[in-house]
This record gives structure tokens, C-alpha cells and sequence, in this order.
């Protein structure tokens, strides 16, 4: 008999978990720390769901058995290889809990393995992911004028024992037209959003929970609207730095990137720029005066900021001005203001 388990915040232990659905689906979107081990290619999934649809389910299952059949052995190998030397408790998930999963589990017991089945498959875990963006937190969202080093602030807090999401980190990118220079591809949102899922399992409700402030896209990730919602009605506490310190930071931050790579972020924002503007920094970007081609960006990220901040709740918020202090300093400061 299959033992079934419910998707809770124990799917991110330490058991091997196993993700039987096609290429694609995996591709989409999975329970992090899953490893893949496809029954069927894009194409034989394709193949089968069409013939259950236009011939029944037995047709479909014949065809399914036919596709499998061949691939039996390499399935325990690769299950042995990624069980060598441990003992592991085996889980398996497919997208309902079904089929598919249920015929991964029939074949590893009967190698032998001992496996579980998620109950209601993946769907029943991104049901009970939404529940969490639904759930209470004690938020505490950093802002700050672009360039403040709030992501830096974040790590640091993060060092001192702080509960700490780092928003941008999950997205791969750094919410701007500049975000994703220097980083990986960014996952789909559905991922983005598994992701924070298990970020938010290490998490304890009732202590503040720090994250950056961000629109409810950070590149071409979506944050769920209801965990959003959560973030702009929380308190808030904006550090305050010198211009000339945000545009050091972000010339070192952006300034070893390509100039070509620069050049089609800020073409990115002509219609924000204006014509004029943007061609004016690109001048100065072509010349390599970075610090300059900061200070017109600035202009425009600031007024952007200063719109943004006049629809928050200002009785929720703390500015803290910061000149000398490094990132260390500031987050020991923030730490102690809970």
C-alpha cells in the first residue's frame, strides 16, 4: 500500500523528493529542492492526454505503459544513483497525485525503495502555498531611495539573526531596467512564488520579517497580490543617505557591466527619460563618466520614489538618516528599533 503524506512545511526536508511530471511542467514551476524524474517527454504527455480525451482512459493507459515500458530499469538507476550510500525516505509527486506518481511508486517499491505519494500532487502544495501569502506577518519593509544599499542593509540584518527574505534574490533580479545585469535567468513567477513559499516555511509569524520594498513585479516576477497587499499596509522604515554616496554605490555596483549592456537599460527608459535625457546619459556613458550618467538616472528614480512614498500610510513609517554609517551600522540601528 502507498502511504500518503499532506504537502506542510516538512516537504523541505531532508527526504529525496521526486518530480515525475514532463519537462515542461518542471520547467514552469516545482517544489524547490525537487529532483526530476520525467515518466513521460513534453511530447508523450502531449500524446497521451490527447487519446484520453478523444479515446478513453484505457487507451490512453496502454499507450502511457508503452511509452514507460523501455525506460523501467534507467528509472531505479537513476534512483539508486541519487540514493547511493543513504537512506532516504522517497516521496513522489506528480500534478494531482495520480497516475503517473502512483506508478513511480509502485515501480520503486517494488525495487525495493520504500516511497510516499504527496496527496493532491502539486496542485494540493500550491494550494497550500497560498495559504501562506494569506497568513498574517509581523513585516517589516525597508525603503529607500535608489542606490541606498538597502539589499546590502537586508544581508547584513539577515547576519545579525534577523528573520530576513531577500525578495530580490528569489526573483534574480534587482527591480529595475538595470536588475538583471550580472544576474542568472529569472525563474517563471509561478517558481518565484515556490520559492518564497519555502522561504516563508523558515519563517516565525509573530517576529518582524524584513524585505525590501518592491512594486509587485521585480523584473518578470510576480508577487502574489495577497502577499503584497501585506507589505504596503506594514510599517515601513526608510534610510536616508547622501546622493553622493547612492551614486558611488551604484557605479559600483552596475559599473563593471558591459557599456553595451548599459546602453539598452537606459534606452529601456526613454519613454520615462524623455528623449533629451536619455541621450544625454548615454553621452555621458560613452565618454565613461559613470558618476554622471548616475546623477542623471537619479533624477528620474528619485521623482518615481518621492510619488510612490506619498501613498503610504506615513503613521506606519521611521526615516533614519544615515551619512558615514556603513551597511553593518545601519542594520545594528534597525535590528534595535525592532
Amino acid at each position: 500500500m502507498v502511504v500518503k503524506f499532506t504537502a506542510d512545511r516538512h516537504l523541505f526536508s531532508d527526504a529525496l523528493l521526486i518530480d515525475v511530471r514532463s519537462p515542461a511542467e518542471f520547467a514552469k514551476g516545482h517544489i524547490p529542492g525537487a529532483v526530476h524524474l520525467p515518466l513521460f517527454s513534453d511530447r508523450e504527455r502531449e500524446e497521451v492526454g490527447t487519446l484520453y480525451k478523444s479515446k478513453g482512459k484505457a487507451i490512453a493507459t496502454r499507450k502511457g505503459i508503452e511509452f514507460t515500458s523501455v525506460k523501467l530499469p534507467q528509472f531505479v538507476n537513476t534512483v539508486d544513483q541519487w540514493t547511493e550510500g543513504m537512506e532516504q525516505k522517497i516521496r513522489l509527486y506528480c500534478w494531482r497525485g495520480g497516475m503517473r506518481s502512483g506508478s513511480m511508486a509502485w515501480l520503486l517499491q517494488t525495487a525495493g525503495y520504500q516511497a510516499e505519494l504527496l496527496d493532491g500532487g502539486y496542485k494540493a502544495f500550491r494550494k497550500w502555498g497560498s495559504s501562506l501569502f494569506r497568513a498574517e506577518w509581523n513585516l517589516r519593509i525597508l525603503t529607500g531611495y535608489t542606490g541606498s544599499g538597502k539589499t546590502e542593509v537586508l544581508q547584513e540584518l539577515k547576519a545579525l539573526g534577523a528573520q530576513v527574505i531577500d525578495l530580490e534574490g528569489l526573483a534574480a533580479h534587482r527591480g529595475s531596467s538595470f536588475g538583471g545585469l550580472g544576474k542568472e535567468a529569472q525563474p517563471s513567477t509561478e517558481h518565484f512564488q515556490n520559492l518564497l513559499i519555502e522561504a516563508l516555511t523558515q519563517m516565525d509569524p509573530e517576529l518582524p520579517l524584513w524585505l525590501e520594498d518592491e512594486s509587485i513585479r521585480i523584473g518578470q516576477c510576480h508577487l502574489p497580490d495577497l502577499f503584497f497587499d501585506q507589505m504596503k499596509g506594514s510599517r515601513w522604515v526608510r534610510i536616508e543617505r547622501p546622493r553622493e554616496s547612492r551614486i558611488g554605490h551604484l557605479v559600483d555596483l552596475y559599473g563593471s557591466s558591459e557599456t553595451i549592456e548599459l546602453e539598452q537599460a537606459i534606452r529601456r527608459l526613454e519613454k520615462r527619460l524623455g528623449a533629451d535625457r536619455m541621450q544625454e546619459s548615454l553621452q555621458h556613458l560613452e565618454k565613461g563618466d559613470l558618476k554622471r550618467t548616475a546623477s542623471l538616472l537619479l533624477d528620474y528614480y528619485d521623482k518615481s520614489y518621492e510619488l510612490s512614498m506619498k501613498k503610504r500610510d506615513t503613521v506606519l513609517g521611521t526615516a533614519l538618516q544615515f551619512v558615514h554609517e556603513d551597511h553593518s551600522e545601519i542594520a545594528k540601528k534597525l535590528k534595535s528599533i525592532g
